[in-house]
């Protein structure tokens, strides 16, 4: 008898390599896909310009990164002592306004020279609803704690939101033709906004990526959102808030996206990758003992075995932190 739903996701066509460029855009769940695959040594770059959740906002940050657009003063504004821009995230506001900017310009350019190169760009959508400044006349990113009655949220209609991301999507095509692009929908549930009303968002998100996928031939859909939906489809592997997939969910989710997107070498080297990322990232009670300089030293020859190979990461960095803690 069978417990759960079998999801059959064919292998992509094409095929990430180790050494391929990838860059993360989007939600909360890009970031702990993100740092999965850093775990595993790849070259990312994931949400360097923010968290984002709506569409609107995605399409936005993807011209701000391709285009390298320059955040000029008059664009900033100012709450509770802090000065922050609508379309990115309070980790970029300061009280210095000379410093927003800074952060704000820093993370375009950088997220613009790793876009340039990159095979991969994953985006990952959370909602359909996005929140409108009334004052400012413009969509945001994040209302940065301000008045209620300054803004009107509103389920975006998909014809809006695939104009946007069509814009944005050849836009990108442009700058790097050789870019594959991969769509997600964020399996993280809007409760704020309403049981009922997150199902008509995610409906919404789910016919924007077909269609884009539709209209791209270099772009495919990942279904992240069915596999935590509809296979495992059960509140023991969400948060204790039964909103958030929690870390098995997140390990199962990466797991298929593994096996779609990689070849079975990878696929095994994964998961040996991770293991040593653990034993770097171990924290010893009694680093002056012989067992713990034995790990180390064991430690230290795994990682001239495999540095040629991962070239991309700084390998003498790694060695100083372990090093420093014998």
């Amino acid at each position: 008898m069978k417990h759960t739903l079998e999801l059959d996701i064919k292998s992509n066509d094409v095929l990430v390599k180790h050494s391929d460029p990838i860059m993360l855009l989007g939600s909360c769940f890009t970031s702990n896909i993100g740092r999965l695959l850093t775990d595993a040594f790849f070259n990312v770059s994931y949400n360097r310009t923010g968290i984002l959740f709506d569409v609107l906002s995605v399409a936005k940050h993807l011209r701000y990164i391709v285009e390298n657009s320059k955040i000029e003063p008059s664009e900033l504004r100012r709450h509770d002592e802090l000065f922050f821009h609508w379309d990115f995230h309070s980790d970029f506001s300061s009280i210095n306004e000379t410093v927003c900017l800074e952060k704000l310009n820093s993370a375009i350019v950088k997220s613009h020279d790793f876009l340039k190169d990159a095979e991969w760009l994953v985006v990952t959508f959370g909602t359909a609803f996005s929140y409108y400044n009334i004052a400012d006349n413009v969509y945001v990113a994040n209302n940065h704690k301000a008045s209620t009655p300054d803004f009107k949220k509103e389920l975006v209609a998909g014809n809006q939101m695939m104009d946007a991301m069509v814009s944005a999507i050849s836009a990108l095509k442009q700058f790097n033709p050789d870019i594959q692009v991969i769509l997600t929908i964020s399996p993280v549930r809007h409760v704020r906004d309403g049981v009922v009303e997150n199902n008509r968002s995610k409906a919404r998100l789910i016919e924007l990526v077909h269609a884009l996928t539709d209209h791209f031939g270099f772009v495919s859909y990942f279904p992240a959102y069915e596999l935590v939906v509809d296979v495992l489809r059960d509140y023991r592997y969400y948060d204790i808030d039964l909103v958030h997939p929690n870390y098995l969910a997140t390990n199962y989710v990466f797991e298929r996206f593994c096996i779609a997107y990689m070849d079975m070498d990878l696929q095994k080297k994964v998961a040996s990758y991770a293991k040593l990322k653990n034993s770097i990232n171990h924290k010893p009670l009694h680093p002056e003992t012989k067992a713990h300089k034995d790990f180390v030293h064991t430690l230290l020859k795994k990682i001239d075995a495999i540095e040629a190979e991962i070239y991309w990461v700084d390998w003498n960095e790694i060695r100083r932190n372990i090093i420093d803690i014998v």
